[in-house]
């Protein structure tokens, strides 16, 4: 699971001592929309440790094995029930928003440092049509990780998406583990929850 181990591209290229404080501040305290209020990781009502993630299915429109030519070409698509024993993190983001744009190398290289592992990062688009997205990674050196359409806002009204960037990480049991706005501190402990979620690297936890 997860993308394949490649450099990244100069567009997406963010070393430790470039996404530092400044960035973990930007996306902790900013978001995209006012309706949401939260940073760093939460749960709310519908959500609990015990509520399983709504399953969907979704076609990839870009990122590791979608092929080009959309809407011309049959799409794969992404059924989350299908990763059940995989650690998931959804994405739901836009390409208007600073933050979410900011924090998608820090999510594609933990999915390359974890893929092996059982970690699959994948994103929804949100609020952007999918011609004006591939465009936009098309610019930029193409999508480090599978990105869905969700047309109708199905999938994200189903995850009570308020805001931009809005992440939800589901656990191997297909269960909500966290949902955060903001997310820059989400991400920065993101590896903590896989090592404890994950089995250990060359053996069982």
């Amino acid at each position: 699971g997860g993308p394949p181990s490649r450099s990244l591209p100069p567009w997406w290229i963010q070393r430790k001592a470039r996404v530092g404080a400044g960035f973990l501040f930007l996306v902790s305290h900013l978001g995209c929309s006012s309706g949401d209020p939260y940073a760093g990781r939460y749960l709310d009502p519908p959500w609990s440790p015990s509520a399983p993630a709504p399953d969907f299915e979704l076609s990839v429109v870009a990122g590791p094995g979608a092929p080009g030519g959309y809407p011309d070409q049959e799409r794969p698509t992404f059924r989350l029930s299908d990763q059940r024993g995989k650690v998931v993190l959804i994405d739901f983001w836009a390409e208007w928003c600073a933050p979410c744009v900011q924090k998608m190398p820090v999510v594609a290289e933990i999915a390359r440092d974890y893929g092996e592992r059982g970690f699959v990062a994948v994103g929804v688009l949100r609020d952007t049509e999918t011609e004006a997205a591939l465009k936009w990674f098309k610019t930029r050196g193409g999508a480090l990780f599978p990105m869905m359409e969700d047309p109708e806002t199905v999938v994200a009204r189903s995850y009570w998406v308020v805001g931009s960037p809005r992440m939800y990480l589901i656990g191997p049991d297909g269960r909500v583990v966290w949902t955060c706005g903001g997310c820059g501190d989400a991400l920065e402990r993101l590896p903590e929850d896989l090592g404890r979620l994950l089995p250990a690297k060359g053996g069982e936890a």
